[in-house]
């Protein structure tokens, strides 16, 4: 099973995930598309109620590149992990 698909499938059942691997491993690639899948599913309801999505990651690189493919969408909250404990 490709790893959307059971990012996909943690978000159907309400599950918790964590995305972890290596260096050039497509984390990245993964958390955008996993975003906008969030952002089509459950964007109206979310701006109903005031509701966000938060995005925790390592670097400002990564940071920066998932706002930027998001096309800067106000629903999700990009943090890098130091942010975001500060």
């Amino acid at each position: 099973m490709a790893a959307f698909d059971e990012v996909k499938e943690c978000i159907e059942k309400k599950l918790s995930f964590v995305v972890e691997a290596g260096a050039a491993s497509g984390k990245t690639y993964l958390l955008i598309q996993t975003l906008n899948h969030l952002i089509e599913l459950q964007g109206d309801n979310l701006s109903l109620n005031n509701q966000s999505i938060i995005c925790i990651t390592y670097t400002n690189v990564a940071k920066n590149e998932i706002i930027k493919r998001i096309e800067f969408n106000d629903l999700v909250n990009v943090y890098t992990i130091h942010e975001f404990l500060w």
